[in-house]
Order: structure tokens, then C-alpha cells, then sequence
């Protein structure tokens, strides 16, 4: 991502409804992973400016936490926030860690930036115990494909099953699959799709995100209904979403 995204990043995921409706989507697969008191580190991989980290903190005050982010700048943005947590610049296709060295890993829209994400899949199963616990998310559905996903330096979005064939392979068994943010899916589509074709030549050089900041009362709402959402489409398995959640076990 570039310099700019993760500025952006810091200014808007503390309380911006998408970053906040992200956290709640995963929160009752993070809580399961951490259950039961286990021996290795909690790892947040692609931590970014570290607003995921201050949230884990406050849902795992006794986990051992480490931050893991390829990008310098972002590094120093998550530095900021002196949480008190190592952070470790690394790429996540080669992790510093030793085998079996953490219980559970946070993996939140990281897997789309990288080439190989098959290598990435296995170094997250090198570095779990047997019986950890990987939650990820990722963007889903190639037909949403955005000026957005190229701000973001996306590399692909995920369809149905691709992620899942590659955790399994990969050495993982799915626990969990479910969209997120379904109910916004035609009006994400549309503009997406107006962008697209109504973009310049210098606007597609240079595209930007889709995140705007909203009036607080709007903004309340979407993280209302999206926690509802999410807590529906956990209890269905109903795949569908602008972005899909996993939990997996590593075997």
C-alpha cells in the first residue's frame, strides 16, 4: 500500500463504520480462538497503523500480542499509538517466528496484497501450534474489482472457495466461512461500477478509495446494523458479502 493509504488507515479505522464493522464481524471468532489459555504468541499479521492491536489488547488484556507489518511507515504509525505491544516489520510470506510459536493469528484484509498467497497460507500454519487458530478476512467477489482495490494495491479479490482451497492445502481445516457486509453488496457494485467507467485517465493513475467520513449518527447506524448483520451471517454460513471472514484450525 502506498504512504498515503496508510495515512488514511490511521485517520479513519478508529472510528470509521467499515474498520469498526470489520472488528465486530471477527470478534466472535477471536474470542473463540482465545477461549482457552494456550502456550505461544497472538500474532497480528499486516497490523497496519495498529488500531486491531489496541482492540485485541482490550478483548485479550492477558495475551501476549505481537505486531507483524511488511510497511515501514505504517510501523511508525502503529508506533504512535505506544501500545506496549513488539511490533515487527517482516513480510508475511516469512515470518521471524519459530514453528508452533503462536496460538491464534489475526489476519485482517492481508492476504489479497500479496503475490503468493499460497506461501503466505503456509508460513501462518508454520508458525501456529497444532490446534491454533488462524481468523482472516479478506475482500471477496472479482466483479466488484474497483479503482478502489487499486488504491488499496489490491492484487486480487477472492472467489467463492478460492481462499478456502488454499488453507486447506496449506494445512488447515475450515471451522468458519461467512461474507460480510452483504446488505450494501448492489450499492457497492453500482458505484464501483460508475467509477469505473466514468473515471478519467489521470483518476485511474491515480485512483483513490472509496472511504468517506460520515456524519456520526450515519455512521452509528452502519455499525449497528452490521454487527447485526455479522452475527447473522456467522449463525447461517451464508458466504455472500463485499468481504468474506475464515476462521481455520491448523491441523
Amino acid at each position: 500500500m502506498k504512504r498515503a493509504a496508510f495515512d488514511e488507515m490511521r485517520a479513519l479505522e478508529d472510528g470509521h463504520w467499515w474498520f469498526r464493522a470489520r472488528r465486530d464481524a471477527i470478534a466472535a471468532h477471536v474470542d473463540r480462538a482465545l477461549a482457552r489459555p494456550q502456550p505461544g504468541a497472538v500474532l497480528d499479521v499486516g497490523c497496519g497503523t495498529g488500531a486491531n492491536l489496541v482492540w485485541l489488547s482490550r478483548r485479550a488484556p492477558s495475551a501476549r500480542l505481537v505486531g507483524v507489518e511488511f510497511d515501514a511507515h505504517a510501523l511508525e504509525l502503529a508506533r504512535g499509538r505506544q501500545l506496549g505491544v513488539p511490533l515487527v516489520q517482516a513480510d508475511a510470506t516469512h515470518l521471524p517466528f519459530p514453528p508452533a510459536s503462536a496460538s491464534c493469528v489475526v489476519c485482517c484484509d492481508v492476504l489479497e496484497h500479496i503475490e503468493d498467497d499460497a506461501a503466505a497460507c503456509r508460513e501462518l500454519a508454520r508458525v501456529l501450534i497444532p490446534g491454533g487458530i488462524l481468523v482472516a478476512t479478506v475482500p471477496a467477489c472479482p466483479s466488484l474489482w474497483s479503482l478502489h482495490d487499486q488504491a488499496a494495491s489490491h492484487r486480487r479479490r477472492y472467489s467463492g472457495g478460492e481462499l478456502e482451497q488454499r488453507l486447506r492445502e496449506a494445512g488447515f481445516a475450515i471451522e468458519a466461512s461467512h461474507g460480510f457486509n452483504l446488505a450494501s453488496w448492489p450499492l457497492v457494485w453500482a458505484i464501483r461500477r460508475w467509477r469505473w467507467h466514468s473515471s478519467s485517465a489521470a483518476e485511474r493513475a491515480a485512483p483513490t478509495s472509496d472511504f468517506r467520513t460520515l456524519p456520526a449518527p450515519l455512521n452509528a447506524c452502519l455499525v449497528g446494523w452490521l454487527a447485526f448483520e455479522s452475527a447473522l451471517l456467522r449463525t447461517t454460513g451464508i458466504r455472500a458479502g463485499v468481504s468474506l471472514v475464515i476462521r481455520a484450525r491448523r491441523a
